[in-house]
């Protein structure tokens, strides 16, 4: 972590801490501390807001300057970037089954009609496709270049670690900018998807008109149920007429039949 009196940047060189005190001389506070000329005063021990993305621990006092050096947490960035394309991928293979035909079954999914959710799908993979321009460097621009790529069935994953890695120590700032900034991966998806679930956004809407469908819908079965109700008494009562109009041929063609 480079530190000097004016400015925090990130890096590997080491920052240096050179006080702590936590007695009542030396503050009203819990906490106090030098990190390069400049001093902080806390009131805990666990400061989380003198180093950019940094939590110190300060359990002890001495008065010789510490160091504190600064690395990636390679396992831990690459498995919350896994994480974020697991829950991707879950996502669109989801809207897939519902909203395409199965191609083993052929059977169409619930939402197969509505070309929103269909749309979707290609949509949202495109996304990961993109070119960031908003990056430091266009070395490291696109999820390729974090050796990050989709399989056969279209879901992505970090299929080559070393390039992961290679890209965080080259620049971890970079990387982080590929999803974070105004128009990274995680930032793009996030928009896009916002758009349909927000309240008044395209799925509400959607819910809106099946919705007034359903009602439609409903309404026209009730007609057509009465309809048939009356339509069925209609017949019930010409068949009694019928019915009727048999016996009594029949006992005209008795009473004859005695002639």
């Amino acid at each position: 972590m480079d530190i000097n009196s004016n400015s925090v940047g990130s890096g590997e060189a080491g920052g240096y801490i050179t006080y702590v005190g936590s007695s009542l001389t030396d503050s009203e506070l819990n906490s106090k501390f030098v990190v390069n000329g400049l001093t902080f005063y806390r009131d805990n021990n666990n400061v989380t807001d003198a180093l950019t993305g940094v939590t110190l621990d300060l359990l002890n006092t001495f008065t010789t300057p510490q160091t504190v050096t600064v690395s990636a947490d390679v396992d831990g960035v690459q498995k919350e970037v896994q994480d974020f394309l697991d829950a991707f991928n879950d996502s669109v293979n989801y809207l897939r089954s519902n909203a395409e035909m199965n191609p083993s079954t052929k059977e169409r999914g619930i939402l197969a009609d509505d070309g929103l959710y269909r749309n979707m799908t290609g949509d949202l993979r495109s996304k990961l496709q993109t070119i960031v321009s908003d990056v430091a460097s266009a070395t490291y621009d696109r999820l390729y270049d974090l050796g990050i790529e989709p399989d056969t069935s279209g879901n992505y994953s970090i299929v080559d670690s070393s390039k992961f890695e290679m890209a965080l120590d080259a620049n971890t700032k970079n990387v982080s900018e590929i999803f974070n900034a105004t128009d990274g991966i995680a930032t793009v998806v996030e928009t896009y998807v916002d758009a349909f679930v927000k309240v008044g956004g395209s799925i509400d809407g959607t819910k809106g008109t099946l919705q007034d469908s359903i009602f439609q819908l409903d309404g026209r079965i009730s007609y057509w149920d009465q309809v048939l109700a009356r339509r069925e008494i209609q017949l019930r009562d010409e068949f009694s007429r019928i019915q009727t109009m048999m016996s009594q041929l029949s006992q005209q063609q008795a009473f004859l039949s005695r002639f």
